[in-house]
């Protein structure tokens, strides 16, 4: 389950912006809403079941969905061979020159099993650093991370006894 999204340098976004669906610690004056609307993930943190984005034409709301997809399909396709020689089709900030050659950042924090993971990564259109996290009780523990052409550096042993490093391949078109 989704818990934050957030997204930085790209398109319309220079500074980093957060879509949060962490609950605030108000309550209406009928409980039977709050109820409805929140999921109870322990004593410390509700979140909401949905989410509106709305504001004036040309605020962003489109270019944050874009993100959303972007993050998405990159996701589910940069280890594809076929991209080896392919450049990255991020679109950064552009108002800015100084933002043009800077690496858009996108990151979600979200809830799996129970424990609440972190996602990010910063991306050119050359190059890709990647970090995975799991959080547990305030303590952030690297699940992961791959910069350059190094392959991930497991701190902690996976499912099965595999490692990281023997469940993932080989950096596929980073720096290449």
């Amino acid at each position: 389950m989704l818990i934050q999204f957030k997204v930085g340098n790209y398109k319309s976004f220079k500074e980093p912006v957060t879509l949060s669906l962490v609950a605030a610690k108000i309550k209406g004056k009928d409980a039977n809403i709050d109820e409805n609307n929140l999921i109870r993930v322990d004593d410390k943190l509700e979140l909401l079941t949905s989410a509106a984005v709305y504001g004036a034409n040309a605020s962003g709301k489109s270019n944050l969905f874009g993100a959303f997809k972007f993050m998405r399909r990159f996701i589910i396709n940069s280890s594809k061979e076929s991209q080896v020689n392919e450049r990255i089709e991020v679109e950064p900030f552009l108002l800015d020159a100084e933002y043009e050659n800077k690496p858009s950042f996108f990151e979600t924090v979200f809830l799996l099993n129970g424990l609440v993971y972190r996602y990010g990564f910063e991306v050119t259109k050359d190059k890709v650093d990647l970090s995975g996290y799991s959080i547990r009780q305030k303590i952030k523990r690297r699940s992961f991370s791959r910069v350059k052409e190094m392959l991930p550096k497991s701190q902690e042993i996976l499912k099965g006894g595999q490692s990281s490093k023997e469940l993932t391949d080989p950096m596929p078109f980073f720096f290449r």
